[in-house]
């Protein structure tokens, strides 16, 4: 099973290779990239083009893809690669998403991206933000390739804090020949304690008493794996988590409407009452 889904690992990787590259490369360069015997190479581009990828080894030219793939053949690479390398599992519309918004360049990010965070090297990418429409330029450690909220995102260190990019809002990806190295842990105590954001050095305990109709249905609360439900003496039923920002468990409460009341903190109360208020405001101002 590992070989296979290293099999198929190398063949995205080698779609994004020759999709993005301007110069020519041949099987043997791929070989060394990979690793792996020329043979290996030639059954990967043999398998490819049964596959229904124009994609072929010519003597002057290298390895060529003809013709590119089309939406259905990319968002299926794009899902095997994804089922592979990424930490979340639920993400068909994020690849149908990424896809629309990036054609090819999606199967060149993702694979070249991964591939520097596999080596620990540094990339830089051009990206534009989706709030003010600029565009900036910078070199960022590749940590993890991730979906929340049906969008790509990639979290990176960049000079020295964890932040999050959208894999659509990226415009180029180039691989650096430095190395860093990160102190930070990425998929334990990181990933406990997030909630939606996924980013965030803070940890914070929230106490939520919850009644009708959320005390009958406990089960279908889940924030993150450091949430603990327990009932209290006087038949109180009592959620307890600890998250990395309370801006997003407030909108989580708003959003989830009547039966869940802030026990603590102070702070996550005043941000929900808030919240609410505003939403209100919208309906106050069109009567």
């Amino acid at each position: 099973m590992r070989s296979y889904s290293n099999k198929i690992k190398r063949q995205c990787e080698i779609i994004g290779i020759i999709i993005s590259s301007s110069a020519e490369v041949n099987i043997p360069e791929l070989s060394v990239i990979f690793n792996c015997e020329e043979l290996t190479i030639k059954r990967d581009l043999q398998e490819m083009r049964g596959m229904g990828i124009d994609i072929h080894s010519t003597k002057r030219g290298g390895v060529k893809i003809a013709q590119l793939p089309d939406k259905k053949s990319l968002d299926e690479l794009l899902m095997d690669y994804a089922h592979i390398t990424a930490f979340n599992r639920s993400f068909s519309k994020a690849i149908s998403v990424l896809s629309d918004k990036l054609n090819e360049k999606a199967i060149v990010f993702l694979t070249f991206i991964q591939r520097a965070i596999e080596k620990g090297q540094f990339i830089r990418i051009r990206y534009i933000k989706n709030d003010s429409g600029k565009q900036s330029e910078r070199k960022v450690g590749p940590l993890l390739i991730f979906e929340s909220d049906g969008k790509w995102r990639l979290l990176a260190v960049h000079e020295n804090k964890r932040k999050q990019f959208l894999l659509n809002c990226i415009l180029d990806v180039h691989i650096l020949d430095d190395h860093f190295t990160c102190e930070f842990n990425t998929t334990g105590d990181f990933f406990g304690n997030s909630f939606r954001s996924w980013i965030g050095d803070d940890r914070i305990e929230v106490r939520l008493e919850l009644g009708l109709p959320w005390k009958n249905r406990v089960g279908s609360i889940i924030i993150n794996e450091t949430q603990e439900i327990s009932i209290q003496p006087d038949g109180r039923t009592i959620l307890k988590v600890t998250v990395n920002s309370l801006s997003e468990i407030a909108a989580w409460i708003v959003s989830r409407g009547y039966g869940l009341v802030v026990i603590e903190p102070e702070e996550l109360k005043a941000k929900v009452i808030s919240l609410a208020k505003e939403t209100l405001r919208n309906y106050e101002e069109s009567e």
